[in-house]
């Protein structure tokens, strides 16, 4: 359930600050607001390119990655707010429908299907677990671009172990790697989630395996 509040909140932000965007006086709004959407998609990019060699750097910066989608989302809606006040007199509508009533009822089925359209487009990512268009989703694949090879390097350098315990420790240890680089849940007690906290906790997990003694 929190992971799809997680995956969901950014929707629910947007469409909220989007709507607010569009009655604010002026154009300065929306300029900031693609200027919050650049600077999030570049701090993302830095953050993928920097997760590896500078871990603990690269997922603070992915903190400011995150604006990319709820403003993605909120200039969405500013366009949709925007285009349901305007449509009417954009399409010259009231020349060709003088009623209102039906005006109106035109207007409703046009802009719903837009709407739907867009919904769509944003709920059939948001059902998908690894979609980049969520925080999460974008963490997920920063970890995998990052740290795929190091962890194929690292599984192929350990050394063989004898003994039934030693067997069952070291596959306890490789899952905990594998699942602290691809999965929500780390097994045996470890972080849950993509948040900052879990962030710092997988980045020190991964690091102690792949660097000893350097988390």
């Amino acid at each position: 359930m929190w992971e799809k509040f997680q995956a969901l909140a950014p929707v629910l932000i947007g469409v909220f600050l989007g709507i607010y965007i569009q009655f604010l006086p002026g154009w300065g709004s929306v300029g900031w607001s693609f200027a919050a959407l650049l600077a999030g998609m570049l701090a993302m990019g830095l953050a993928t390119a920097l997760l590896a060699r500078w871990p603990r750097t690269a997922v603070c910066l992915m903190q400011v990655g995150f604006l990319a989608p709820i403003t993605l989302i909120a200039l969405t809606t500013c366009a949709t707010t925007w285009l349901s006040l305007h449509f009417a007199d954009w399409m010259g509508l009231k020349a060709h429908i003088p009623d209102q009533k039906q005006m109106e009822t035109a207007t409703g089925v046009l802009l719903g299907a837009v709407n739907a359209f867009i919904a769509g487009a944003w709920l059939d990512d948001a059902r998908k677990p690894g979609s980049r268009i969520w925080p999460a989703g974008q963490a997920k694949a920063a970890f995998s671009a990052a740290f795929t090879d190091p962890l194929k390097a690292w599984r192929a350098s350990l050394p063989p172990v004898t003994g039934a315990a030693a067997t069952i420790a070291r596959r306890n240890e490789v899952t905990r790697v594998i699942e602290a680089v691809y999965e929500t849940r780390v097994s045996g007690g470890g972080p849950e989630g993509w948040d900052l906290p879990a962030l710092l906790e997988r980045i020190a997990l991964i690091r102690e395996a792949l660097v000893p003694g350097r988390t």
